[in-house]
């Protein structure tokens, strides 16, 4: 059995979200780096593929902007939410998701792969489309929807 640490799965701590609004604060990126470490300094000698985030689209998305999945944010207009702004934060989280991802892999990189020997990569997943025809305009936008 070849174990694959994925260091973030839907499960914010709810102190991060309370103290300053998880991944709305740039405050997130550093001390998910923090977290990202520790987890390479402690379980590397036996984990060797990291996954720095499963689905982080879905986190912005989903829990952002149609506020369907904690922390349940989004506009009034775009669903039943109490608080969040689905113009706006869904870009400031997804930002914020990607500069932790450099920065964790970095660190894996310049300070714990050469002796780890191991991997790290992100987990993304995609909207497959058809198109509704053979046509070639069909095709096209099937291919268009994919790309976005």
């Amino acid at each position: 059995i070849t174990p694959y640490g994925n260091l973030y799965h839907s499960d914010l701590p709810l102190a991060l979200q309370e103290k300053y609004n998880g991944f709305l604060n740039h405050q997130f990126v550093e001390d998910y780096v923090d977290y990202a470490e520790f987890c390479f300094k402690t379980f590397g000698d036996r984990v060797k593929n990291w996954f720095t985030f499963n689905e982080p689209r879905i986190v912005a998305a989903l829990g952002f902007d149609n506020g369907v999945i904690p922390p349940l944010r989004c506009s009034k207009e775009v669903g039943n939410c109490t608080t969040g702004n689905s113009a706006i934060e869904p870009y400031i989280v997804g930002h914020n998701l990607i500069l932790s991802h450099a920065k964790a892999v970095k660190k894996y990189r310049e300070k714990y792969q050469a002796k780890q020997k191991g991997r790290i990569g992100i987990l993304l997943d995609f909207n497959w489309y058809e198109p509704l025809t053979r046509s070639k305009a069909d095709n096209y936008a099937a291919q268009r929807a994919r790309d976005f």
